[in-house]
């Protein structure tokens, strides 16, 4: 959710700078909001609303951005449309958001989640989001005989994936409950220090990065930072991603999160104005929804490119 918060906060300065920016739609987006749900976890940590009013670049108090003052419910509904509970959200400091304080809410696979928001001069926004049906995450763990992902890192003990044989000998597999077409994201983050950091495909003739600003890039945080979102349709209820391998831009240590996402995330993440498109009423930003789970490994050299 930080990284999602950052390039929120960007999209905002590039509307502010903006001098084709029509009346209207700079109404529509005084206000933003910026939330993923996920399945299996309550509306706090990275799931945190976040909320405030989209600024003139001019005057900018960067400090003064997220609206502490609002009052934010969310509202469950079961697939049948069935009500289910509301919570009111609190505004948390340290997170700089609205959360789920007493843990009351557990987010639930295919329920539908309607947030209303009122701020304190009145403005009313609104958005909802359905989680996609629930995926197994299986990784390699069913086709490889030394699988080369794993789905929890022990006493610093790493499983290793030899990058050549990335995508021919260890797909990562889902499981899926239909052969439904489904909206996968995938994240790829490379956990080694910017020192230690050796890039598997050269970059401009060096194997490291030069500094951190390197290492970090750009607002999505590129390249250590590598996201991509497909539109899949599984086949007897498996789906074998093998087509990660050029995602991983270093080698070391690395976590891949590999999510079903609802259509308002994809939105958001795809279309040019994705501000626009990603189901805030009254606004701008992101509320969307997911379901998945991450896997660890440690990609290294394989013995033909050590020597």
């Amino acid at each position: 959710m930080k990284n999602l918060w950052l390039l929120l906060a960007s999209t905002l300065f590039l509307i502010s700078c903006s001098e084709n920016t029509s009346g209207m739609r700079y109404e529509n987006g005084s206000h933003y909001v910026s939330c993923i749900l996920k399945a299996g976890a309550y509306i706090d940590g990275e799931q945190t609303v976040k909320l405030g009013k989209t600024i003139d670049i001019e005057n900018a108090q960067w400090d003064m951005l997220p609206d502490s003052t609002a009052s934010i419910t969310v509202k469950e509904f079961y697939p049948d449309s069935t009500a289910g509970m509301e919570v009111n959200l609190s505004w948390n400091g340290e997170m700089r958001g609205y959360i789920d304080e007493n843990g009351a809410m557990q987010i639930i696979e295919e329920h539908r989640y309607v947030m209303d928001i009122t701020t304190i001069d009145g403005h009313i926004l609104r958005a909802e989001t359905t989680v996609p049906k629930a995926i197994e995450v299986l990784g390699d763990s069913e086709i490889s005989l030394n699988p080369a992902w794993a789905f929890e890192v022990v006493d610093d003990n790493w499983q290793e994936l030899e990058l050549e044989t990335a995508d021919s000998e260890h797909p990562v597999q889902i499981s899926t409950q239909d052969d439904e077409e489904f909206n996968l994201y995938t994240e790829v983050w490379h956990l080694e220090k910017w020192e230690d950091a050796e890039y598997t495909y050269l970059e401009d003739g060096h194997e490291y990065p030069d500094d951190n600003e390197e290492y970090m890039g750009t607002t999505q945080q590129y390249p250590r930072r590598n996201i991509g979102y497909y539109m899949y349709q599984p086949e007897n209820g498996i789906l074998n991603f093998n087509s990660y391998q050029g995602s991983l831009m270093f080698y070391g240590r690395v976590v891949m999160k590999v999510y079903a996402i609802d259509d308002n995330y994809l939105s958001y993440l795809y279309r040019a104005d994705g501000y626009e498109y990603g189901g805030i009423e009254g606004g701008i930003g992101v509320f969307g929804s997911s379901c998945g789970d991450e896997l660890y490994t440690k990609v290294v050299k394989s013995l033909s490119t050590k020597l």
